[in-house]
C-alpha cells in the first residue's frame, strides 16, 4: 500500500511520512509509519505482534518494546486512548487491530488540505469492478501457485492451520507422536485433574486411553521408533525412573533410575529420545550428585548408561535431547547461564556415540526449549522467546543455510512440539497461564477473611514488595513483552513501569530510604545487579562479575548490597559495598536469595536453586544453620520476631493445584504454624506489609493447557 488513505478524519500519506488532521500536520517516523501501513492493510483484522515486526523488521531482531514505542506514537499523532481507542485497539494476548473507518480516493496522490466527500455510488463501482478482476487474478496466481508447490521439496510451504486435538479441562501436555503419526501419546491430569499420568489418543477417533495409574508422577512419553512401545519418567522423590510400557497398555518395564534434574529445564520436555533402531535412549541425569546435569545413552536391552554430554563451564546443564531420523544428529539445549539456553547439536555415530564437536545454531532469542526434528531431518521445531516467560515456535535450519523462521500463527503460547517421521502430522502444545499478585491478613484484622487479588492482569504478575513506608509496592511483570520491574501504590492502584531495558529483569528490593530499588537484569547473555531511582528511573550496573548475579537485596542500614552469585562455578551468596568496592563471597557450601535480618546480625538464605530449606549465617562470619524447610524459590520473607514461608505441597503436578500454605516460623517457639492455604501454584515472591498486617503472594490461577494438530507439516 503505496497510496494514500484516510482514517477517521485524517488523511495519512506513507510517502512523505505524514499524517494530517484539520488543524495540524505530524510527520512521523519510516518504521511508525510502515506498521500503520501495515495494519491498515489488515484493517478488522487482529494482527500479532509477531507478523507485525516480521513484516516492518525483517532482517533486524527487535524487541517488543520498540512496537509498542511505535503504536504509542501514532496514537499520540490521533490522540487515541487505548483504553477507549477510536483507531488502534489493543488485544491481549492477540496483537493490535486498526478499528478506525479507513477509506481511498480514486488516484489519491495529491496533497488535499481539507478531506473532499466521497461519492459512495461511484466507490462501489470502482471495488466492485476490482473485486472481479482481483478474483480472476487471484485463481490464475493460485494456479500458479500450486504449481510451483508441487515441484518438490524447496518449493514454498503452504500455510499451516492448527486445530483442537485435545479439548478437556485441566493439563494435557508433553506430547509425542507415534512414527506413522496414527497416535499420540501425552501427560494427562485426567478426568479428576488430580495427577499426572501417560495416555494414548488415536488421531482421528475415540477418547484417550490411560495407560498408568501409579500415584507418582509420570511425564515426558517417547514413542519408540518401531511404534512396539513407549517410554517415560516416573518421579520417585529426588530420583527419577525411565520405564517402558506397550504402545497400547500393558505391563511396565523399569530400565534405569536417573537423578532428578533441578536445573533451569527441570520443567521443560523432552527428557527422553529414541535412535532410530529403537536400540537406545537418550535422557538426562548426573554423573555424581556435585556433577552438573548432562546427557546419557541408556540402552533398552541392558539399561546400562554411558555418558554423552557434560556442559562445560560456566553452562548450567545439559537437557531436552533429540535425536534426528536418521540417528546421525543430537539436537540439544544447553543452559549457558541464568536465563540463557541455547540450541546445539551434537553429531553422532550409528550407536550414539559423539564423532565430533557440538555446534551452537543461532536465534534471535535468548531462551530456546523443547527441540523436534522435522521429518527431513534437514529442521529443528523448537520455542524461543523471552527468558522464563511466553514464547513461540520456530524452524530453524540444520545447515545455517537459512535464517530461523517464527511460526508466529501458532500464536504465543505454542511449546513442545513433536513431529511424525511419516504422515506430515505435527502436534505441539498450548497453554493459558497467567499469575497474579494477592493479599491477605495475617495479623491486626480478620484472618478469616479469603485473600483477595490485588494486583493483576493478562500477563504474570510476581515478585511483589512493600516499600519501607508501606506506601508503595514493587513487582515483576510482562505486560509490556518483556519481564520489568513495575511499581504501584501500595493498594495495588496506578501501576507504572519502572525499568524499560528490553530484556529480562527480575527480583527487586527497596533501600531503606525508600527511594532506591535493587534488581538484577539480563544483558549480553548474563545477569547482573542494577540500582534505580524511582525518580529518574535511570538505572546504574553495580556488577559485571565472570558469572551471573541474581536475587540481590539490602542490608538494614543500606550498606551493603547481598546478591547469588555463580563466579565461582557454583551458587553462592555474595555480598558488595554500596558505595564501591570489591564483592566478598558470604557462603561457601550453597546459598541464594540471602535477606538480612531486621536487626543486621544474620543472613537468611536458601540452600539450592529449587525449592530448598532455609539456612542462616552471621553477618559477622561463622557457622551457617539449618532454620526450617522446604521453602518455595523466593518465598520467605523474615520478620522481627520470625519468618513467613510457603511451603510447597506434595512434589510434582499437585503442587500446582492444591498441598501449598502460608506459615509462620516464631523464633520464639522454634516452631511453625500454619497461616492460610494457597489453593494454587505459588510463584515467586513473599512480602509482609511493614506494620504487619498484610501478606503480599503471588499464584498461578487455574490453567488450561490442550494439545493442537497440524496436517500436512513439511
Amino acid at each position: 500500500m503505496n497510496g494514500n488513505f484516510r482514517l477517521g478524519e485524517f488523511l495519512v500519506e506513507p510517502q512523505i511520512n505524514t499524517i494530517s488532521g484539520a488543524e495540524k500536520t505530524a510527520r512521523i517516523e519510516p518504521k511508525v509509519m510502515q506498521v500503520l501501513v501495515c495494519l491498515a492493510e489488515h484493517a478488522g483484522e487482529v494482527l500479532p505482534k509477531e507478523k507485525l515486526i516480521q513484516s516492518v523488521w525483517p532482517d533486524t531482531f527487535v524487541t517488543d518494546d520498540v512496537l509498542i514505542r511505535s503504536i504509542s506514537a501514532l496514537r499520540k499523532v490521533f490522540e487515541d486512548d487505548a483504553k477507549e481507542p477510536r483507531f488502534i485497539q489493543t488485544i491481549p494476548r492477540g496483537g493490535y487491530r486498526l478499528v478506525a473507518p479507513i477509506s481511498y480516493d480514486e488516484l489519491m496522490t495529491e496533497r488535499k488540505d481539507v478531506p473532499a466527500p466521497v461519492d459512495s455510488n461511484r466507490r462501489r463501482r470502482f471495488f466492485r469492478a476490482a473485486g472481479m478482476l482481483g478474483g480472476a487474478l487471484l485463481l490464475a496466481v493460485a494456479a500458479l501457485y500450486w504449481v510451483w508447490y508441487s515441484k518438490g521439496p524447496d518449493a514454498p510451504k503452504l500455510s499451516l492451520t492448527a486445530a483442537p486435538l485435545t479439548t478437556d479441562p485441566g493439563y494435557e501436555g508433553m506430547p509425542s507422536l507415534s512414527p506413522d503419526g496414527s497416535y499420540v501419546a501425552f501427560v494427562s491430569a485426567g478426568p479428576q485433574n488430580d495427577n499426572l499420568d501417560i495416555y494414548v489418543k488415536l488421531i482421528g477417533g475415540g477418547p484417550p486411553i490411560r495407560l498408568t495409574s501409579d500415584p507418582a508422577v509420570d511425564k515426558s512419553p517417547a514413542c519408540s521408533p518401531d511404534g512396539s512401545s513407549i517410554a517415560f519418567i516416573r518421579e520417585r522423590g529426588d530420583k527419577q525412573e525411565v520405564l517402558l510400557i506397550p504402545a497400547f497398555g500393558g505391563s511396565e518395564r523399569k530400565l534405569a533410575q536417573i537423578a532428578s534434574d533441578s536445573g533451569e529445564l527441570s520443567l521443560t520436555p523432552p527428557y527422553l529420545s529414541w535412535s532410530p533402531d529403537s536400540k537406545y535412549l537418550v535422557t538426562v541425569d548426573r554423573a555424581s550428585p556435585g556433577e552438573p546435569p548432562g546427557l546419557f545413552v541408556l540402552s533398552v536391552a541392558t539399561g546400562e548408561k554411558r555418558w554423552l554430554t557434560t556442559p562445560p563451564a560456566p553452562a548450567l546443564a545439559d537437557g531436552n535431547p533429540a535425536v534426528s531420523p536418521e540417528g546421525r544428529m543430537l539436537a540439544f539445549v544447553r543452559v549457558i547461564s541464568a536465563g540463557n539456553t541455547q540450541l546445539y547439536v551434537l553429531p553422532l555415530s550409528g550407536d550414539c556415540r559423539p564423532t565430533g564437536e557440538a555446534r551452537r545454531l543461532e536465534l534471535p532469542q535468548p531462551w530456546v526449549e523443547s527441540p523436534a526434528w522435522t521429518a527431513d531431518g534437514k529442521e529443528i521445531v523448537c520455542n524461543a522467546g523471552a527468558p522464563w516467560g511466553a514464547g513461540t515456535l520456530w524452524r530453524v535450519s540444520v545447515s545455517d543455510s537459512e535464517k530461523p523462521v517464527p511460526l508466529a500463527s501458532f500464536g504465543e503460547t505454542s511449546y513442545q512440539p513433536t513431529v511424525s517421521r511419516q504422515g506430515n502430522r505435527f502436534v505441539y502444545q498450548v497453554r493459558n497461564m497467567e499469575s497474579d499478585i494477592w493479599r491477605a491478613e495475617v495479623s491486626g484484622g480478620d484472618r478469616s477473611r479469603p485473600a483477595v487479588k490485588l494486583i493483576a492482569s493478562t500477563r504474570a504478575d510476581y515478585n511483589a514488595l512493600y516499600s519501607p513506608d508501606g506506601s508503595q509496592i514493587t513487582f515483576s511483570s510482562n505486560r509490556s513483552g518483556n519481564a520489568q520491574i513495575w511499581v504501584c501504590n501500595g493498594d495495588g492502584s496506578n501501576p507504572a513501569q519502572l525499568t524499560t531495558l528490553g530484556t529480562h529483569s527480575g527480583t527487586s528490593r527497596w533501600f531503606p530510604d525508600g527511594r532506591r530499588i535493587v534488581f538484577d537484569s539480563l544483558k549480553d547473555g548474563q545477569f547482573g545487579i542494577y540500582v534505580i531511582d524511582i525518580d529518574t528511573r535511570v538505572p546504574l550496573r553495580l556488577t559485571n562479575g565472570p558469572g551471573d548475579d541474581i536475587t540481590p537485596s539490602v542490608s538494614h542500614d543500606g550498606k551493603w548490597i547481598y546478591f547469588t552469585s555463580t563466579r565461582t562455578g557454583k551458587w553462592e551468596v555474595w555480598r558488595l559495598p554500596v558505595e564501591g568496592g570489591d564483592a566478598v563471597q558470604v557462603t561457601h557450601q550453597g546459598g541464594c536469595r540471602p535477606l538480612e535480618s531486621p536487626d543486621g546480625k544474620v543472613i537468611y538464605y536458601q540452600k539450592k536453586i529449587d525449592d530448598s530449606d532455609v539456612w542462616k549465617i552471621p553477618v559477622a562470619g561463622g557457622e551457617e544453620t539449618r532454620v526450617l524447610g522446604p521453602v518455595g524459590q523466593t518465598q520467605f520473607a523474615v520478620v522481627a520476631d520470625g519468618i513467613y514461608f510457603i511451603e510447597p505441597g506434595p512434589p510434582g503436578y499437585a503442587t500446582w493445584i492444591q498441598g501449598n500454605s502460608l506459615k509462620f516460623f516464631s523464633f520464639a517457639k522454634g516452631a511453625a504454624e500454619k497461616v492460610l492455604d494457597i489453593k494454587y501454584w505459588p510463584q515467586a515472591g513473599l512480602s509482609i506489609s511493614p506494620d504487619g498486617r498484610y501478606v503480599l503472594f503471588s499464584q498461578m490461577d487455574p490453567f488450561v493447557q490442550d494439545l493442537m494438530l497440524v496436517e500436512n507439516f513439511r
